[in-house]
């Protein structure tokens, strides 16, 4: 039996604690990490981590699975600061169930509200991003970098809503190598409403 075999299972009350959970999930790999939103108030003021941009949460280096039981994980409307919200990169994989992200926020660089490189694993099931935008960046909503080994992405019964870039103002994909193994992303039952790029997609 290896870690591959077991999942972790842990609860978040708010913003600090899941930090906190994000944290130790990395600490745990390789064995996968799900974590379920129990509190109300997952909003940031602040980032504290950066990956080609800043974000208010930890980078995504593992299997981690957030069961968001309808709430919303958000940059504070208030703040100065720009950030977006989540970032994933090898060996990282990001599930998101019933949960809403909303106003990531950034200037300069890719992915608005969730930027995923070296074409790590991400999953979305009734959930939505919205009200997120990379000024003169690409991907206001999600920006992904694949790889020659990426895995690709799969959206499902979710919404894309209200987000703005200079490219892409929903969802971009970046292709950088000629995939070795085939790449399908999917998106199925799934609206993409009102994002807007400010020169293309």
């Amino acid at each position: 039996i290896s870690a591959l075999d077991f999942t972790i299972f842990v609860d978040a009350i708010d913003g600090t604690e899941l930090i906190q959970r994000i944290n130790q999930a990395n600490l745990d790999c390789p064995t996968a990490t799900t974590i379920n939103l129990t509190g109300t108030d997952y909003t940031f003021a602040t980032s504290i981590s950066a990956l080609n941009g800043a974000n208010a949460l930890p980078v995504i280096e593992c299997d981690i699975t957030i069961e968001g039981n309808g709430q919303t994980i958000q940059r504070s409307a208030t703040t100065a600061s720009h950030f977006r919200i989540f970032a994933i990169k090898s060996p990282g994989r990001l599930t998101l169930n019933n949960v809403t992200v909303q106003r990531g926020h950034l200037t300069t660089f890719n992915g608005g509200a969730i930027y995923i490189t070296d074409g790590s694993g991400f999953t979305m099931n009734n959930s939505s991003i919205r009200i997120s935008e990379s000024v003169s960046g690409s991907g206001g909503g999600l920006l992904y970098f694949a790889n020659a080994v990426s895995t690709g992405f799969s959206i499902n019964n979710s919404t894309f809503y209200n987000n703005i870039a200079r490219d892409g103002g929903g969802i971009t994909i970046v292709h950088n190598l000629i995939p070795t193994i085939p790449v399908t992303h999917t998106i199925i039952d799934s609206n993409l409403t009102n994002n807007a790029a400010l020169e293309r997609g």
